[in-house]
């Protein structure tokens, strides 16, 4: 039945809100007689004691008490009845409740027109709330949603759990939190479903724990379904904006047509995400990644991912689907990454940041923009020391073992192992196309085929592209511009370069280079091993003059010793000299110093950096394998990580 009030019909549930809101008032103004709880006068050496429902009701109804301590002493099971929550937006609970390791359960708070719904509407400066239980609740509201607390503004919320269901219509949505405003969550969890109620449009910022963050969150898990019109959705948080996120995992369930999707994090601007993993997939439809969905500006570091990352449309990352002046350091991704364009197995997209010591280790399959770490990298990338060795497929141009699409970006100290094949033009066992860009000290092993302009180090290279001291030693094919390096360097310069795989076209085929309008200089070819006795620049060699000891009027003007180191005994590079920065075979990890060597101090760091949870537990116990059984290991590219890494014989 609606009840009337000055001509204006409110439904049942809007009225009681408003009377509720009015007794609030009435108390705060007029004062109330002390409340009576279990016990205890309400401060930090005797708290007030919750033992029963009524005493929770009494907390609820009783503003005069949300600046004092409480602490449960038994746990609660409401019976599936509806619970007030306790505090509002304009007052928050500032208090502290220890739960003591007590649950509360068995109770729905659905108040879907309401915004900053939780057992908590809202927790405030200084307030707490420690080892509390939440189950089989279901809290629905409007926005800043959460099972525990609806905003958290500067409080701090400590081993806390909630499962249950939690639901919202416009934005901020989290399994124990929606908004942590800067507020700490620290050893938290969630479990259960978070979802979007609205028909008309999607619900933003949705998290498994926390929907929005401007806080500190660290050592903290949730499992949750998804489900419902939402976007920018991450397992853990919906939205990070100048927070911090520590030691942190999640395991969501999302589905394949929600866009802006992190197996972590939804979306992040200019905040701090380190020392944190995900295990299971991530699907979604575009702007997808293991650990992020889009960053503009983060600091990402000491992060993994290992699980399968896929998405229908662009922007797919096996650790971020796109991102904007990030800088990414000391991360890895090892699961298959599978979208359309700008696919990467660990960025899709990048630009205006750096990429440093990182690896991906999955296969990568799209359309276009296609590479093994990066599909797409724009303006200003920049990346250093780092590899990628899966395979890499795309059914259309600019695929590359390492990146797909480099423009006006740099690419120096990294390398590319794995097989690649395009279906069209600008495939390279580095990068697909360079398009006004810098790649130097980098290498490339894996075979590569595409159709035209098509190289064993760069496909097709545009507006004074500069590649300087690298070389390539797997099988180029394709149609035509084929080359051993470069398939076609339309302007630009090759430098202190070589190749010696197998080159196969039907036109215009190079040992070095397929085609060029630019510039070659100080660079070689194989003529016995690629097949080819003509490339457009460079200079045909024996392979008794390319490797050690080499001929004297071969590499004439390379830095040997600072860049380049020769291969001596012939057991890193089959006697071809081999970069100093990039050796050719990727290093354990644990390995700091390259050396192909794991001593005591390596391996224990390592151990301990997967007892911090920065590193993979299969990785430490290799790590911990070769150090115990000689230090000196190889690489057997033929056993996936960790097992390629073995004993040295």
């Amino acid at each position: 039945m609606d009840v009337t009030l000055e001509n204006e019909t409110m439904s049942p549930k809007s009225f009681f809100h408003v009377l509720r809101v009015a007794l609030v008032a009435f108390l705060l103004t007029y004062g109330a007689e002390a409340a009576v709880y279990s016990g205890g006068v309400g401060i930090e050496p005797n708290p007030y004691r919750i033992g029963n429902a009524a005493d929770w009701a009494t907390l609820a109804y009783t503003p005069g008490d949300w600046d004092k301590y409480f602490i449960l002493i038994n746990d609660i099971d409401f019976g599936g009845a509806a619970v007030t929550p306790v505090g509002t937006h304009d007052q928050p609970f500032a208090g502290a409740l220890d739960g003591d390791g007590h649950v509360l359960r068995n109770s729905r708070i659905l108040w879907p027109d309401t915004n900053y719904i939780g057992l908590f509407c809202a927790l405030g400066d200084g307030g707490a709330i420690s080892d509390l239980a939440i189950e089989e609740f279901e809290v629905a509201g409007y926005s800043f949603v959460g099972g525990l607390v609806g905003q958290n503004n500067g409080g701090d919320i400590v081993s806390c759990t909630f499962t249950g269901m939690v639901s919202g219509n416009s934005a901020f949505v989290g399994g124990l939190v929606g908004d942590n405003r800067e507020g700490t969550v620290i050893s938290c969890y969630a479990a259960g479903t978070v979802a979007g109620n609205s028909p008309t449009f999607s619900c933003g910022n949705v998290g498994g724990l926390v929907g929005g963050n401007s806080g500190d969150i660290s050592f903290c898990d949730a499992e949750v379904v998804f489900s419902g019109n939402i976007n920018y959705v991450g397992g853990l948080v919906g939205q990070c904006w100048t927070g911090a996120i520590t030691h942190c995992q999640s395991t969501g369930t999302f589905s394949e047509d929600v866009p802006i999707i992190g197996g972590l994090v939804g979306t992040s601007t200019y905040s701090e995400i380190t020392s944190c993993h995900i295990t299971g997939p991530v699907v979604g439809y575009s702007v997808v990644g293991g650990l992020l969905g889009e960053d503009l500006g983060s600091e990402i570091s000491l992060c993994y991912v290992t699980g399968t990352v896929s998405g229908n449309s662009v922007e797919v990352g096996g650790l971020i689907g796109s991102s904007n002046g990030s800088i990414i350091t000391s991360c890895y991704a090892t699961g298959p990454v599978i979208g359309t364009s700008r696919v990467g197995g660990l960025v899709g997209s990048a630009s205006n940041g750096t990429m440093s010591s990182c690896y991906a280790a999955g296969t990568v399959t799209g359309t276009f923009y296609v590479g093994g770490l990066a599909g797409s990298c724009g303006y200003n990338e920049t990346i250093t020391s780092c590899y990628a060795t899966g395979t890499v497929t795309g059914a259309d141009y600019s695929v590359g073992g390492l990146v797909g699409y480099l423009d006006r970006g740099s690419v120096s100290n990294c390398y590319a192992a794995g097989t690649v094949t395009g279906d069209d033009y600008a495939v390279g066992g580095l990068v697909g196309r360079v398009n006004g860009g810098a790649v130097s000290y980098c290498h490339a092993g894996g075979a590569v085929t595409g159709d035209y302009y098509v190289g064993g180090l760069a496909g097709y290279g545009d507006l004074e592209t500069e590649v300087t001291s690298c070389y390539a030693r797997g099988s180029v094919g394709g149609g035509t511009n084929i080359g051993g390096l470069v398939g076609h360097l339309q302007n630009g310069s090759v430098s202190s370069c070589y190749a010696t795989g197998a080159v196969s076209g039907t036109a215009s085929t190079g040992g070095l280079v397929g085609t060029s309008y630019g510039t070659v200089t100080s660079s070689y070819w194989n003529r016995t091993t690629t097949g080819q006795e003509t490339s457009v620049g460079g200079e045909g060699r024996t392979t008794k003059a390319m490797t050690y000891p080499h001929g004297a009027n071969t590499y004439v003007g390379w830095a040997f010793d600072t860049i380049w180191t020769e291969d001596r005994n012939y057991d890193m590079n089959d006697g071809y000299p081999y970069l100093l920065g990039t050796p050719p075979v990727p290093p354990h990890p644990a390995d700091l110093d390259t050396n192909f060597r794991v001593g005591m101090s390596e391996a224990i760091a390592y151990l301990t950096g997967w007892q911090q949870g920065s590193n993979s537990m299969a990785y430490a116990i290799r790590a911990a394998y070769l150090w115990q059984n000689g230090e000196a290991y190889g690489y057997n590219g033929e056993n996936d990580p960790p097992l390629c890494w073995i004993l040295a014989l």
